[in-house]
């Protein structure tokens, strides 16, 4: 029953996000320190809204003043990494997998040395390389990689 409820309703909960946290002055930071207390404050009511920071280091390590600094580190963390050139590779490899696809080493070399390397446009490109092989009765290779980009359809 709880699954029925929780599946069936649509639920939009409006996000706050605030990049370069520790750039902030003086104002910026009180600001930052009113809108978590109202995070906080709204959370379980009708007002609820999501609140994303983004900082250069940890909560507990920015130079900010020490009330914000304190509220950042009680909640949860991240730290984003690039990644390697292999472990790009390997995310390839396994989003075309989950396609029921499988790429050249050559076609993954060539994505890696002569396209963007945003992790999001890659993925999607592989997608688009699936859609395109299927539309084309072709199976996937590097020629039929370089005619879609030519195509401008990714």
């Amino acid at each position: 029953m709880l699954h029925d409820i929780a599946t069936s309703e649509t639920i939009e909960t409006p996000l706050v996000a605030v990049d370069d946290v520790q750039m902030l002055d003086s104002e910026g930071q009180a600001a930052l320190f009113a809108l978590y207390n109202r995070w906080r404050e709204s959370a379980s009511t009708r007002k609820a809204f999501a609140l994303v920071l983004a900082g250069d280091c940890a909560p507990l390590n920015m130079k900010v003043r020490e009330d914000l600094r304190t509220r950042l580190g009680w909640d949860l963390v991240f730290r984003l990494e690039q990644l390697s050139d292999d472990e790009r590779a390997q995310a390839l490899h396994s989003r075309a997998a989950e396609r029921g696809l499988e790429l050249a080493p050559e076609v993954v070399a060539w994505l890696l040395t002569r396209h963007e390397r945003d992790m999001s446009r890659l993925s999607a490109l592989v997608d688009a390389l699936d859609l395109y092989s299927l539309a084309r009765h072709r199976p996937i290779t590097l020629p039929l990689l370089k005619d879609l980009l030519a195509s401008d359809r990714p």
